[in-house]
């Protein structure tokens, strides 16, 4: 090859270089951007934000009796805001709401008229009430009808839960087909601790819908998995509620009537839609495969650079009661992240005894944890969603009790 032709070669490279870095420098980053939320934060309803009441006119928009058999009347005053949570009370009292004879008063809040979107990510941090006939939900329903599909029947139920079930959470998906026939799917997950806060996430996509419970995945369903199923396609609003008796919750009995009284509290209600979604999508933990040792991060108990890895060279040998973490900054505050890293027993031994989990902390909600289970002999992905606060900042963290195993791999990303 000739020096001439090397020189072109050259300036030909430096100039894609060049114009790959200047497209690069030039793209905005990916993000969540926050569309809708309320933390709830003062001392009245912001009735800018919410109405209390279904959107049909008359009192049937207080009550669902003819549809699903309810029992309760929401009221505008069994909703309040108080210590930082929203407050939906639920008492035994007769009145007529709809042209029915009602039981018990309740609360409801409802984003209609405020706020509705086309895809993106749904959550909500709650503490539900348990006993038999309470109905508490987050839920979804389109603004307006799209075509060939009645509103009333497409939904998507971010969790649903039966009082009488105590330990369990519905995640449903309503449709209606070309036929007019209306069609349910319910995702359930049992043996679910439902008292106390926890945060419930609904991820809606084109092709797909993903159901998160504190930060894990527990449900998804893929457009074409049923015959003539539809995912909604319309843009949607949220809905609260804590509805009382009914078909499918069962009413209470008698003696549970006597002196009812039951509280549903919200932390936040939270929406979020993707932007620059062809931007770089860079990992926001530093020296996340531990090629650089425990550099960044703070550790505890036995802990040492093992070389067997997921990826990259080194990762971190967890033995006994042990820990590391690392607090992450240049977060978007009010945003969607996901992350993730693996996790096995150590050298193969496979025993299945590590009890080993990742978290994330620090970033404007309560503490997340991923499942201990880890896979013996093998790498196993462990995988959180979480919103932050008003915060720019999260805590990482990978933390055992007993066993020996190793982790790597540690990526944060937006969602």
């Amino acid at each position: 090859m000739g020096k001439k032709q090397r020189n072109i070669i050259l300036l030909i490279l430096g100039i894609t270089t060049l114009s790959i870095l200047f497209v690069n420098a030039g793209t905005p980053e990916y993000y969540w951007q926050s569309t809708f939320r309320d933390e709830f934060n003062g001392s009245q309803l912001n009735r800018n934000k919410w109405a209390t009441r279904y959107f049909w006119n008359g009192q049937g928009g207080r009550t669902l009796r003819e549809q699903h058999g309810e029992l309760q009347c929401y009221r505008d005053g069994n909703v309040s805001v108080s210590n930082g949570n929203l407050v939906i009370k639920a008492v035994a009292k007769d009145n007529w709401c709809g042209g029915w004879q009602q039981e018990y008063n309740s609360g409801m809040i409802s984003s209609h008229d405020s706020h509705a979107q086309l895809y993106g990510y749904f959550e909500a941090r709650i503490d539900i009430p348990t006993g038999q006939g309470t109905w508490p939900a987050f839920w979804t329903m389109p603004k307006k009808p799209g075509p060939g599909i009645d509103p009333d029947r497409a939904e998507i139920d971010i969790f649903e839960h039966l009082g009488r079930q105590p330990n369990r959470l519905n995640f449903n998906l309503h449709w209606q087909d070309d036929s007019n026939e209306a069609h349910k799917h319910i995702g359930k997950m049992g043996k679910s601790p439902v008292n106390g806060f926890h945060t419930y996430g609904t991820l809606w996509e084109k092709n797909k819908i993903t159901w998160y419970y504190n930060g894990k995945q527990v449900h998804q369903i893929r457009s074409g998995q049923f015959p003539g199923m539809y995912l909604p396609s319309q843009p949607m609003y949220m809905i609260a509620n804590l509805a009382i008796g009914g078909n499918w919750a069962w009413n209470p009995t008698n003696q549970q009537k006597q002196n009812f009284n039951k509280t549903m509290k919200i932390d936040y209600m939270r929406a979020f839609q993707k932007r620059n979604a062809s931007g770089p999508r860079p990992n926001k933990i530093k020296n996340h495969n531990f090629e650089n040792g425990k550099k960044f991060w703070s550790t505890y108990g036995n802990t040492s650079i093992s070389g067997d890895e997921f990826r990259g060279s080194d990762a971190l040998r967890l033995r006994g009661s042990a820990g590391a973490h690392q607090v992450i900054t240049g977060l978007r505050p009010y945003s969607a992240y996901r992350m993730w890293a693996f996790v096995k027993d150590y050298d193969g031994k496979g025993n299945g005894k590590s009890a080993t989990q990742i978290g994330i902390k620090n970033y404007g909600g309560g503490q997340q944890l991923t499942d201990w289970r880890i896979i013996k002999n093998k790498y196993k992905r462990l995988e959180i969603v979480f919103t932050t606060g008003n915060t720019d900042r999260a805590t990482v963290f990978v933390f055992q009790t007993n066993g020996d195993a190793v982790v790597d791999h540690f990526v944060l990303k937006a969602l």
